[in-house]
């Protein structure tokens, strides 16, 4: 076999960046990126002035996307499900054993609806659902730079980071934007992790992330997936980059964007802050809910990063899904039959920074206020998606307020 020989360096690349990547990485980029590649002669050499970076530890290649190398080659050597009935007629579902012991992770397939003992093992190397689906993860995405020159910028100082700019795209990581959401409206938390904020001529942006119990900075080029014209992944409002660079970040220190699909907010958290998190699950036995509005009005007036996530879908919102929670708060007074503007209890305002040091206290009347006839307990939440999905009868800002409970 012919050893791979490295292309020559696509025009603005530094060389000896290129040198230090790998030749399969190489080819990849000038595949994908579609670079367009000239001989590295005297006569057209790359600026030493102002060399574009490429990070060669997550470059813009397949890898990157998924932490697999090649769709097709996962897909060549492994044996596709096969279609198989069980004793119902019914067409079987391909498992995989859960349970610890020395069959764990092996493909199995039963009964659809448990209704017969059909089982039968899966044929060796037989990709499974999950594999299947990572396989074909990052099909058809290309990727592009985005510098300065375009008119592009990590933030813009005029209006600073703020939650509504957060926009999910097509990765499962609505749990770490939710969280990402809530520190935008800290910024002594934000601009810890966001290390420049000014825009690179480079292409080379720091990020700061808590990972494995340490401090450690993330080094990311400007490359970003696309599918079609837009991000694939997701995306800031007003031609800022600071979500979907810091996201890269985040995967990176994950392995890949596939990595970074399906997590909790209470980790997001944690990763982004170094400070402790606390998980108030509902269906606990021991959960009460006036001792849980209690806490929430006093963590949301010391204004401390929080998060909400579902299990099931229902009254409006999306199941197994991520919320920001932006604010809390009891409305008393209310009336039935007034309508009442939501908007008027929830002005747009940012969160000061926070002095650790002197917490403002709880507010002492928090008991008084939930055993008030015709109160109302309000989270403000926010959806990563960046776009309504309430689903109730009466879809706007404005609803009669009915017997407060």
């Amino acid at each position: 076999m012919d050893k791979l020989r490295r292309p020559p360096v696509p025009d603005g690349v530094d060389e000896g960046v290129w040198m230090e990547l790998p030749v399969p990485i190489c080819l990849q980029i000038v595949g994908e990126v579609g670079a367009p590649a000239t001989p590295a002669t005297p006569a057209t050499p790359a600026s030493p002035a102002s060399p574009t970076f490429i990070d060669p530890e997550f470059p813009p290649s397949r890898v990157s996307l998924s932490g697999q190398e090649t769709s097709a080659e996962i897909e060549r050597q492994a044996n596709k499900p096969a279609a198989l009935s069980c004793h119902c007629k019914m067409q079987a579902r391909l498992n995989t054993v859960r349970k610890d012991g020395k069959n764990h992770g092996k493909l199995f397939y039963g009964c659809r609806k448990r209704q017969c003992g059909f089982f039968m093992w899966a044929p060796e190397n037989t990709i499974g659902p999950y594999a299947l689906r990572r396989s074909k993860f990052g099909k058809g995405m290309r990727w592009q730079r985005f510098p300065p020159s375009k008119g592009w910028t990590v933030v813009k100082p005029t209006l600073g980071f703020c939650s509504l700019d957060v926009k999910q795209g097509s990765v499962g990581d609505c749990w770490f934007l939710s969280a990402l959401a809530v520190l935008a409206e800290r910024p002594d938390l934000i601009n810890q992790v966001v290390l420049r904020q000014e825009p690179s001529g480079v292409g080379k942006y720091s990020f700061r992330l808590f990972i494995d119990g340490q401090w450690r900075v993330y080094d990311i080029d400007d490359h970003l997936p696309m599918k079609g014209d837009l991000p694939a992944f997701s995306q800031t409002s007003r031609d800022q980059l600071w979500v979907p660079l810091l996201e890269k970040a985040y995967a990176k220190a994950h392995g890949s964007y596939w990595s970074i699909s399906g997590g909790e907010i209470a980790e997001a958290m944690l990763e982004l802050t170094a400070c402790p998190t606390e998980t108030i699950s509902f269906s606990s036995t021991t959960f009460d809910s006036n001792e849980t509005w209690e806490r929430l009005v006093s963590f949301s007036s010391s204004h401390f990063p929080m998060g909400c996530a579902t299990a099931t879908g229902g009254d409006g919102l999306v199941g197994m899904h991520a919320y920001s929670i932006l604010e809390v708060k009891t409305l008393t007074g209310l009336l039935p039959g007034i309508q009442t503007k939501m908007h008027e209890y929830f002005p747009r305002k940012r969160i000061p920074s926070v002095d650790t040091s002197s917490q403002p206290p709880p507010p002492d009347n928090v008991e008084e206020q939930i055993a008030d006839d015709g109160s109302l307990r309000v989270l403000r939440i926010r959806n990563p998606w960046g776009k309504y999905e309430w689903k109730d009868v009466d879809a706007g800002a404005e609803k009669t307020v009915g017997q407060g409970r």
